[in-house]
């Protein structure tokens, strides 16, 4: 937001770049991108956009013409980074829900291999107890 908080706005007459006075009351030649820092939600709204790669060019073309040449570098930056903090986040969300799957798989399996344990045992008791009193099933 301080980098390029109001960098994005311009006049309508292109005398230049609007004040932060202008900014906060919306007046009518005062032109705002869609794509701007002045305020946290828009600045978390941009940031979102670069890192999903919406038109993250054309904000990095504005940060450029507004600012500095050395804004590039700030958009590099938060693309590198940013998207590799995505990219695992979404591997360790994948991972996990995987391994939850194969979890509840193992504990359904222990639970069926105990209970045909019981009944196995229940029928060896039947048997042996048939085989002491001498009848057979």
């Amino acid at each position: 937001m301080h980098l390029f908080g109001g960098r994005f706005c311009r006049r309508a007459d292109s005398r230049g770049m609007c004040t932060c006075e202008e900014i906060q009351k919306p007046e009518p030649y005062c032109l705002c991108d869609r794509m701007n820092f002045d305020n946290f939600l828009w600045a978390t709204v941009t940031v979102f956009q670069i890192l999903t790669q919406e038109d993250w060019n054309i904000v990095l073309f504005n940060g450029m013409e507004r600012t500095s040449h050395w804004a590039a570098l700030y958009f590099v930056a938060l693309m590198t980074f940013g998207n590799y903090v995505l990219f695992n986040l979404l591997v360790a969300i994948l991972v996990e829900g995987f391994s939850a799957e194969d979890e509840r798989k193992r504990s359904d399996e222990s639970i069926n291999h105990e209970e045909e344990h019981k009944q196995v045992k229940k029928t060896s008791r039947k048997e042996s107890q048939s085989s002491r009193h001498g009848t057979i099933t």
